[in-house]
């Protein structure tokens, strides 16, 4: 029977593509997460809390970790990735990934599953179920098997689970991210999280946003907390590492 390995980064999609598959008896399921040494300081949280999660349920976790970090990318490229240009999924995740794959599953027999949902963006909107060959991981098939679920659906999944509803509707695996939302960006207090991206600013004189990270939070408050706030929580219609399982 072929291996079913679900690419997840313990957001709250991600959370409900595990529910979905326990409620619905998905067999050989594997759950890899990969670190890549980008998350937000309070992610370890999450993650021992889906590890109980998954060990209450004798699903299997294998945790990649990124060949490079985060920071020594940028360092080598002396460049932040932008919008419109998104290396940072697919060096960081992409790559671990397939790498990974192809040792384990040399005949390209499994399959992925990820966690895109229409309810959650737009990026998705176009897409289908099943992708029978995908260049992204190795031409191995694609299975999106909550795709059509709603976003109260998904949040009775996560019910169900146990697991934290996360109060943004994305993972903080990478954090911050280049697509933050205003209210992210609010959102981001702890002082390890707002240095270590000033530290790389200071380092190659370039700004992960239009202003330096302190200016920028400054100003996502101030917008966040206006009349005329836009609290639009779909981060990914930029086409970010979706298909790597990044985001929501």
């Amino acid at each position: 029977m072929n291996k079913n390995f679900a690419v997840c980064n313990f957001g709250n999609d991600s959370i409900a593509l595990i529910q979905w598959c326990i409620k619905n008896h998905v067999e050989n399921l594997t759950v890899v997460f990969v670190d890549t040494g980008w998350a937000n300081s309070s992610w370890h949280k999450r993650i021992e809390e889906v590890k109980d999660y998954l060990n209450r349920n004798n699903i299997e976790l294998k945790i990649l970790k990124s060949n490079v970090t985060f920071p020594e990318s940028v360092l080598e490229k002396q460049e932040f990735p932008s919008q419109k240009f998104q290396w940072c999924a697919g060096l960081l995740k992409g790559l671990p990934i397939i790498e990974w794959l192809d040792e384990i599953d040399p005949f390209c027999e499994a399959v992925i599953l990820i966690a895109a949902l229409k309810s959650s963006s737009r990026a998705y909107l176009n897409y289908e179920e099943y992708i029978d060959e995908s260049e992204h991981f190795g031409d191995r098939k694609i299975w999106h098997p909550v795709l059509g679920v709603s976003r109260s659906e998904r949040d009775e999944l996560i019910r169900e689970s146990g697991i934290s509803l996360l109060p943004i509707n994305r993972s903080l695996e990478c954090d911050p991210c280049v697509n933050c939302t205003i209210k992210d960006l609010a959102s981001l207090k702890d002082s390890i999280d707002i240095e270590k991206v000033a530290k790389l600013e200071n380092q190659i004189g370039k700004t992960l946003f239009d202003k330096d990270i302190k200016s920028s939070i400054k100003e996502s408050e101030d917008l966040h907390n206006s009349d005329n706030k836009n609290d639009n929580l779909d981060s990914y219609n930029m086409g970010c590492g979706s298909v790597y399982g990044c985001g929501s």
